[in-house]
């Protein structure tokens, strides 16, 4: 065994120990557990949607990969609801236990503190084998020098032979597992504010550029303004290009004001959300459009990056890069099986023509 296989042996190993000893400390109530749901949303996608997808080929495959991607989604939600029941049974345990005269602080519970400890050691060991992962997949298709005798042989190790392939899987299924995270936690009254904010600031530059070029009151001002231009220009300029940069002058100024009206409503409107928030009602509602949002943005945003690079997916130069997907049951849809691919006979951008090209 070499020492970079030590290394990340030891590191899964300490802070899958740190995370057990906090966990049994705090419990499982006053723990946050998606690192468990992550790795059962994973572990149970990639077998079962695995198998589903291969009775699906050809003109069908989309319909796997509809199927795969679904039942990730059900087991994150589904994981995530139980975690969020068994909190909590725990808490109320807790409540109930301080009511009779009971212990007022820790954790409820011998179950509940042993159910922190197995979560936070579980998240440790995810934590740690991810970031692993992530960097040694970074470092094998970047082509960076590395000793051969050191990194080799974890490169070569069976370990590393068999998630390979699978590897790409967690890392999809990681992003959908955030953005369900972060769409719930934000909602989908931040995320259309931050929509209509960048409908504020354009539309903020659509008015400053309207007034200074077709506004009368503006074009006066920019005449007095351009004799000034004229004189910094000296020989390189003219009238015309004078007249155009005092314009575009007015524009910014104009622009600039407008910004700072659109900057205090951007500041103080998620205020007001926020304040309606702490209804649970509306707490609920938003949280849940806000995570389908973001769900449907970020697969979305997948889904069209690997239409783009999935005509030139079968090319050699892509060949390393092709290899993490060959037996993954998520990713695949989103890249070398894309699933807008499979669906349109045409790719988006005709990358593929330039490379073979190129040849």
């Amino acid at each position: 065994m070499n020492v970079v296989s030590i290394v990340i042996i030891v590191l899964l190993a300490v802070f899958s120990i740190v995370g057990l000893i906090v966990g049994l400390c705090k419990g499982f109530s006053h723990v946050k557990s998606w690192g468990v749901e992550y790795l059962l949303a994973s572990l149970l996608t990639i077998g079962i949607g695995g198998a589903v997808s291969k009775n699906f080929t050809g003109d069908n495959a989309a319909v796997g990969g509809f199927i795969c991607i679904g039942l990730a989604l059900v087991f994150i939600n589904a994981f995530s609801g139980t975690s969020a029941l068994f909190r909590k049974i725990f808490r109320s345990s807790k409540r109930k236990k301080i009511a009779k005269g009971g212990k007022k602080k820790g954790a409820s519970g011998f179950v509940d503190r042993i159910f922190g400890g197995v979560t936070l050691a579980v998240k440790g060991f995810v934590i740690t084998g991810f970031t692993a992962s992530f960097i040694l997949v970074v470092l094998d298709l970047s082509h960076i020098p590395l000793d051969a005798q050191t990194f080799g042989a974890v490169y070569e190790s069976a370990a590393w032979t068999a998630f390979k392939p699978y590897l790409m899987d967690f890392l999809y299924i990681g992003v959908l597992i955030a953005a369900i995270k972060c769409g719930y936690q934000s909602g989908i009254s931040n995320a259309l504010w931050t929509l209509v904010v960048i409908g504020l600031v354009i539309f903020a530059g659509y008015v400053a550029y309207n007034l200074a070029f077709n506004v009368q009151a503006f074009g006066a001002a920019a005449q007095n303004i351009a004799p000034k231009i004229m004189e910094l220009l000296g020989e390189m300029g003219n009238e015309e290009l004078a007249l155009n940069l005092a314009k575009c002058a007015l524009t910014v100024g104009v622009f600039l004001l407008e910004l700072v009206v659109v900057i205090l409503v951007a500041v103080f409107v998620p205020k007001f959300l926020n304040f309606a928030r702490n209804s649970k009602a509306f707490y609920a509602v938003d949280g849940v459009l806000g995570a389908v949002f973001a769900i449907v943005f970020a697969a979305g945003l997948l889904m069209l990056a690997g239409s783009i690079i999935q005509p030139i997916s079968d090319l050699e130069i892509m060949a390393e890069f092709t290899a993490y997907f060959e037996k993954s049951a998520v990713a695949t849809y989103f890249y070398d099986k894309n699933i807008i691919s499979l669906l349109t006979d045409a790719p988006l951008i005709p990358i593929r023509d330039y490379f073979v090209s190129q040849q």
